[in-house]
């Protein structure tokens, strides 16, 4: 298999670009490489690069000197691969995540692609067992002959793993949420909060959820021997950090409360009693009574480039005493380049995992791949 990364080029560029070392780019296989040394995972290398070859190679290996067709909503510029890793009490974990589809697919043939490889992933894995359990939840969420998901622009599945030393490997599924009428959403959102026995808890949270957010998509995360985790993920602009937090107290609890605030203040400084730009919530389901509320803001929306967004992650882990680490080793590994024009090249979204105890932040980053990176 060809694994020679190829991305989007810039808006002044047509086509799709092939980021190689001759082209004074590093290929993301081998970014992910180097990584899965930093990251202490050498056992589990096998695993983790065919993990990366079902998920993303398709994705990133379009013909030379085409256009693509569609451009994945994964990232806000096209690319369709993220890594992410979390600065916490845990062991650093590294995650990636990707949409297979390849640029000419249709709606149809996209949802094959990921389904073909959410399968080779289980397999890799070892969770097809657990997998064959969601499949009725599956239907409900992503039915594969549904005319509004099949047109959806941004596609059905995107398809995640995360590794940590010592640990089995992880997959995790995002499911589109936003396609459909609004009774059709709703509708799915009940059955994911019913499957986990939380119908209950996710009534009181949505008659609580401020008027800005709305559907997003759902996440199920599986691995081996253990009950699937859920995630549900809303979308808010201009909302304040003050919003957030009242909603992580009544579905979370006040702990989650003061986690959701400490980590705004952290990171907006001066505009945290601003209106803030895209953000993303997400409740999570099956690991008890509550549903704990994450926070994640687009880097894109809230810094001018990455240079900014560096010093105020920094900044922000310091605040919160938390190892930079891992952020640091994942930074390195982007290769942002040399210039600090903006908008952020390789960071993506930065957030707050609340159901780690003590919280821990998340960082999601993109390789830069911009053809107008690589010279001559």
């Amino acid at each position: 298999m060809n694994t020679a990364a190829r991305s989007r080029a810039g808006p002044d560029d047509a086509g799709w670009a092939r980021a190689t070392d001759g082209g004074g780019a590093i290929p993301v296989r081998d970014r992910l490489s180097g990584l899965i040394a930093d990251f202490g995972l050498a056992a589990q290398r096998t695993r983790i690069l065919a993990c990366y070859d079902a998920i993303f190679g398709g994705s990133l290996d379009a013909p030379p000197g085409t256009g693509p067709q569609r451009n994945s909503r994964l990232s806000e510029d096209g690319t369709p691969v993220q890594f992410a890793t979390a600065a916490g009490p845990a062991i650093p974990s590294l995650r990636l995540v990707g949409d297979p589809a390849l640029p000419q697919d249709t709606g149809a043939a996209r949802l094959a692609r990921g389904r073909a490889a959410m399968e080779q992933v289980a397999g890799i894995l070892g969770i097809r067992a657990e997998l064959d359990r969601l499949r009725p939840l599956l239907a409900v969420l992503a039915p594969e002959g549904d005319r509004h998901l099949r047109d959806d622009p941004a596609g059905a599945l995107w398809i995640g793993a995360g590794f940590a030393p010592g640990t089995a490997g992880r997959m995790r599924l995002y499911l589109n949420g936003a396609w459909g009428g609004a009774a059709q959403r709703r509708g799915r959102l009940a059955a994911f909060a019913a499957h986990f026995g939380q119908s209950r808890e996710w009534r009181a949270a949505e008659a609580r959820l401020p008027a800005g957010l709305s559907p997003l998509g759902v996440a199920l995360t599986l691995a081996p021997g253990r009950a699937p985790a859920g995630a549900l993920y809303l979308r808010g602009f201009g909302l304040r950090l003050d919003d957030f937090a009242e909603l992580a107290w009544h579905a979370g609890g006040p702990v989650n409360a003061q986690s959701i605030r400490a980590f705004g203040a952290a990171l907006l400084g001066a505009g945290v009693a601003c209106p803030t730009a895209s953000a993303v919530v997400s409740l999570g389901f099956g690991a008890g009574p509550v549903l704990p509320v994450d926070l994640e803001f687009c880097a894109h929306c809230l810094f001018r480039n990455d240079a900014e967004a560096g010093q105020r992650l920094l900044a922000l882990l310091s605040a919160l005493d938390l190892d930079p680490g891992p952020y640091r080793t994942l930074a390195r590994h982007m290769q942002p380049g040399a210039d600090a024009a903006g908008p952020p090249r390789i960071h993506s979204f930065v957030g707050l995992d609340a159901k780690a105890a003590p919280p821990a932040c998340t960082v999601y980053m993109k390789p830069d791949l911009t053809a107008r990176r690589c010279p001559g």
